[in-house]
């Protein structure tokens, strides 16, 4: 099982459902959720999302969903500290 590390918009996109998602992002979502694998939300996406609504670039709903998802037991995406240490376990430090 391999895991996935979404950045900030690609992770927005994908939970309002927008056409901005890439094809090949919005597939590794689904194809990640499918295997049962986890999606990596770095905890520098909630700040750049809470700042992306208070400049009204994103609706408000996108952070009470990004709350419940990651509060979801069930939901693949897990809320990680983005330090060196945790890129090295996903395998994208380059030390």
């Amino acid at each position: 099982m391999t895991s996935v590390v979404k950045d900030t918009h690609a992770l927005i996109w994908y939970l309002l459902d927008d056409l901005m998602v890439s094809v090949a992002a919005g597939d590794s979502f689904d194809n990640a959720a499918a295997a049962g694998e986890r999606i990596y939300v770095p905890s520098i996406c909630i700040f750049e999302t809470t700042y992306l609504v208070e400049k009204k670039r994103v609706p408000e709903a996108v952070l009470g969903a990004l709350d419940s998802a990651i509060a979801d037991p069930d939901s693949p995406l897990r809320l990680i500290e983005l330090n060196n240490h945790r890129l090295k376990a996903v395998g994208l430090s380059r030390d």
